[in-house]
């Protein structure tokens, strides 16, 4: 679904100063999250994470939030894989891009840490595979080798010498066998190998170096006969060193159900009319005739006329798969028969047997086996009664060579033939073909496995164990479809949205998927109450058969209409009702538009309720005269994702877009546009709870002192916790305004909100002690206020603190052209602000205030008790060493990341370069620049706001 981005910025002022963020916002500490040791985790460091499931084309996702992507290169491409997907390399010119790992930096230095893990499967563990090369702060990883055999071997740098380390694994690397590969490299002392996680081997050597090499790569080998060929999954790298514990949860539980499997067709997994083979041993099926594959309640089926549809496939038969004529086999299928008083034959030597045929005169489930005394067929046949027409049904064979045949339905024992049984391979293969054409299998086929073993109870047991039938597979909804339908496909789908919710009910958490189209039946009742845990999709055309397949631009559902006049959606708790911390409420992908009594509300009586997930939503021109026109939440845990707030309009206090009491919420990727409010004209956060607003736009909110209003509530005074962080606010008539707030704003751009300027940290409650607020790399560019101070930032109260930010061409009409009052400010530079005193800083008396490492060119700083220690200013201010500018402009603009706004460089002939000692322990200066030639600070921090560099160019000299 598009959504409105950040526009650029408007020539609203000159050329020089238009100036936004770029490198200066750097992304916080990951180690911040950690507060206890308890809480560390694989998240915890984690620099790169590829799964391989996720992609867009050929171009790898990361998932550690690092941007950190990878492009398939050759003929590189993604298959299934145990876990999902994993990416396959021909050992030729196949090889996946990779960049951003390899600064020793990144690991402590050096003599730092790190980890890397993949699962990897190779054709020849004989000869040098690369699994990459500089994929992290070392030169490269073999996966087999020609000179050692089958071990995993990497190449370490060698602080004592130009040589390297070689540290091995034993040789447990298997061809075309699965295998957990980690590498742990611990304060430059300790190589360490784990195999499927389980320490193998070490090497412990206090001359283990970190090293750059400049290049990055997965695959690519260094020679032509050492490019990986073999397939790659789960690769991640974490700038520290994991713990044996941690190591252990690398590895999944083994899954029993994947011991001696054979064969199994899930019929989600298929190209064209091929059925392809997910236990890995490519007996793939090819669909004969018209078969068709059809929703089901966990994805896909086959679907077969019982005239001439089948499926043809070389089986596993052959007996010494399964011991021998005595062996063992289990055989288990979901099946859905059109007539249970008719031979069905699901299958003809898709194991070590005749046959099994589900129906019969007696509605039986039958099976055609092999005696072994009397060296003839054996018939095992179910318990009357056992198959019902147009029901799904999990039928289960388990054969015990030489003592038993056992039916089992839905995960139970059914019935047990004892006898000499036998295996038998009939010669031929096939689904739903039968020598005689009456019995042609009619019906549908889902999830069918064969296992060179008899299963356990538990395991037989465990198939049902996620397919409780009555809350299987989504519930669809057509408004265009008959009246009358249950929900179980797109043909018989309920054509009203409350009948599928009521009907989830029983299943808390069911999936509903809905069609495209205008769901409006009552204008006086909402659409839709939900008062259970449930997720709910649109964007369907009305005949998909997986949630992937759904497009919510191109098939739009409405819910209610223009003047409807109340809610359209309620979420809510009530007694007994599936609620819990755990569980999960979910509307994805649909629009509400004109309602006149609000879009969205959800609450909580007591506080206990489920996570309330909105997505892909469209909120747009709902009005109300209660807080929140576009959504109110009351005691709720809220997400907001990638979702649209515009043109929402309250007419009393609290928020057009949303209104959150008593509420944590996470609000990320979503766009507030033209929306008008009381306070908070996008949004109004009130009372107590932490919200976090995340890589989202506000632009031309107007109407309620600023489009983010944050506050206490009178009654309950307590501080509220609010992060926001890569947010742009644009035009707006005000960005932020906190009150007993508690606030880290970082890596945002504020650009030209007038008449009352950016932010706003007030003196608000005396009932409660001031919070403390830091901003943190943010660019204020074009902000003005009309009537008062502060053109980019007022503060009102103490605590305030301001790191690596830039101020440039802000206005106040009457002092203070950027920020007003008595923060502390850190790297951070002024420049092109303008009000009648104090173009860049105005202070009120107060408290001393420091301006550590700042510039200020050509503006000045007024105000009493203003101490500028290490800073380039152009007034008379306390502290020293400073350097006090007279008519020499120290920027230099330059827009190296491309992002079309020039960034304020220091000038490296300039006088503000240079400026020794002083102590700046906000930021890490030592790996960041204040110059447009890239270099690194050192051997002291500059002042001025810091970027991170684009390019390694060393240190300053």
């Amino acid at each position: 679904m598009p959504r409105p981005r950040p526009r650029p910025l408007t020539s609203f002022v000159p050329v020089r100063i238009a100036l936004a963020c770029a490198q200066g916002c750097a992304e916080p500490d990951p180690d911040d999250t950690f507060a206890d040791a308890e809480l560390r985790g694989l998240e915890d460091g984690l620099e790169l994470y590829w799964s391989f499931e996720d992609n867009i084309g050929s171009q790898i996702t990361d998932l550690s939030g690092n941007g950190r992507y990878g492009n398939l290169m050759g003929g590189a491409s993604l298959v299934d894989s145990p876990l999902g997907q994993a990416v396959v390399l021909d050992g030729v010119d196949d090889y996946v891009t990779m960049f951003g790992l390899r600064a020793p930096a990144l690991y402590g230095g050096v003599d730092g840490s790190f980890t890397l893990s993949a699962r990897v499967k190779v054709a020849d563990s004989s000869r040098y595979n690369t699994l990459c090369y500089g994929c992290g702060p070392f030169n490269a990883m073999y996966v087999g080798t020609q000179a050692y055999g089958a071990v995993a071997m990497a190449v370490l740098d060698d602080q004592a010498s130009t040589g390297w380390k070689w540290p091995k694994s034993t040789a447990g690397i298997g061809d075309e066998t699965w295998t957990q590969v980690t590498l742990v490299v611990e304060e430059g002392a300790s190589a360490r190998w784990y195999l499927d996680c389980e320490a193998d081997a070490s090497l412990e050597d206090a001359n283990i170096g970190l090293i750059d090499m400049g290049y990055s790569s997965v695959g690519q080998g260094t020679a032509a006969d050492r490019w990986f060929e073999g397939q790659i999954d789960e690769l991640r790298v974490w700038s520290r060193a994991l713990s044996d514990e941690e190591l252990g949860a690398l590895c999944p539980a083994v899954d029993s159900l994947a011991e001696g499997l054979e064969l199994h067709w899930s019929f989600e997994d298929h190209e064209g009319d091929q059925i392809l083979d997910l236990s890995g041993n490519e007996r793939h099926g090819t669909v004969v005739g018209g078969g068709s594959f059809v929703a089901s309640p966990t994805g896909e089926a086959l679907r077969l006329d019982g005239v001439d549809d089948k499926v043809s496939f070389a089986g596993p038969r052959a007996l010494s798969l399964y011991g021998g004529e005595a062996g063992d086999f289990s055989l288990s299928a979901r099946v859905r028969v059109d007539d249970a008083s008719k031979y069905n034959a699901l299958c003809f030597g898709c194991g070590p047997f005749t046959a099994m045929y589900v129906g019969d005169p007696s509605a039986r489930v039958f099976s055609n086996l092999w005696d072994l005394d009397a060296q003839a067929g054996l018939w095992a046949p179910s318990s009357n009664g056992l198959i019902t027409d147009d029901s799904w049904a999990e039928i289960t064979l388990v054969v015990e060579g030489g003592v038993a045949a056992r039916t089992y339905h839905d995960c139970s024992l059914d019935a047990e033939l004892v006898a000499n049984v036998g295996l038998r391979d009939p010669g031929y293969s096939a689904l739903g073909e039968s020598a005689n054409p009456n019995n042609w299998y009619a019906g549908e086929v889902d999830e069918l496995r064969v296992w060179s073993r008899a299963l356990s109870e538990s395991e037989v047991a465990s198939i049902c164990a996620d397919l409780d039938k009555a809350c299987s597979g989504p519930i669809f909804v057509d408004v265009d479809a008959p009246s009358g339908g249950d929900g179980s496909s797109w043909a018989a789908a309920f054509d009203d949205l409350q009948a599928a919710v009521d009907h989830a009910a029983t299943c808390p958490g069911r999936e509903i998927w809905m069609a495209e189209g205008q769901y409006a039946l009552d204008p006086s009742a909402p659409v839709a109450s939900l008062y259970a845990p449930v997720a709910i999709y649109g964007g369907f055309a009305g005949d998909e058969t997986s949630l992937s397949q759904r497009d919510v631009d191109a098939h739009v559902v409405r819910l209610g209409d223009s003047g409807w006049l109340t809610r359209v959606v309620i979420i809510a708790d009530q007694p007994n009702d599936g609620f819990g911390p755990e569980s999960q409420v979910r509307l994805d992908g649909v629009t509400i538009s004109g309602s006149e009594g609000g879009a969205i509300d959800i609450y909580s009586a007591d506080g206990v309720m489920s996570e309330v997930v909105l997505a892909n939503l469209e909120i747009n021109q709902n009005t109300a005269n209660f807080p929140g026109a576009g959504l109110r939440a009351t005691r709720a845990t809220l997400v907001v994702e990638d979702s649209s707030f515009a043109d929402n309009q309250v007419s009393w206090y609290g928020g057009g877009g949303i209104y959150t009491l008593w509420t944590s919420a996470t609000i990320s990727g979503s766009s507030f546009t033209g929306n008008r409010g009381g306070l908070g004209d996008a949004i109004h956060v009130e009372a107590s709870g932490s919200v976090e607003i995340v890589d989202s736009y506000f632009g031309d909110n107007f109407g309620g002192w600023a489009a983010v209003f944050v506050e206490d509530r009178a009654s309950e005074p307590e501080l509220v916790e609010i992060g926001i962080r890569g947010c742009t606010f644009e035009g707006n008539e005000g960005a932020i305004y906190l009150e007993e707030a508690t606030a880290n704003i970082e890596g945002s751009r504020f650009l030209a909100n007038e008449p009352s300027g950016a932010v706003r940290i007030a003196d608000g409650d005396a009932a409660v002690e001031p919070g403390a607020v830091e901003i943190r790399g943010c660019a204020f560019v074009g902000n003005e206020v009309k009537s008062g101070p502060g053109g980019a930032l007022r503060v009102d109260i103490p605590g305030v603190v301001v790191i690596n930010s830039s101020f440039v061409g802000n206005i106040a009409s009457t002092v203070a052209g950027a920020v007003f009052g008595r923060p502390t400010i850190i790297a951070s530079s002024f420049t092109g602000n303008s009000a009648p005193l104090g173009e860049a800083v105005h202070a009120f008396a107060g408290p001393d205030m420091f301006m550590h490492h700042c510039v200020s060119y050509p503006d000045t700083i007024t105000g009493p008790d203003i101490y500028t220690p290490y800073s380039c200013v152009n007034s008379n201010t306390l502290g020293a060493p400073q350097l006090q500018l007279g008519g020499v402009d120290p920027f230099v603009l330059a827009d190296l990341d491309l992002d079309g706004f020039d960034e304020l460089y220091l000038d490296p002939e300039g006088p503000c370069v240079g400026l020794e000692d002083g102590v700046l322990d906000a930021i890490d200066w030592a790996s960041m620049t204040v110059e447009s030639s890239q270099c690194t600070d050192a051997p002291w921090p500059e002042p001025g706001v810091h970027y991170e560099p684009l390019l390694d160019a060393g240190v300053c000299e």
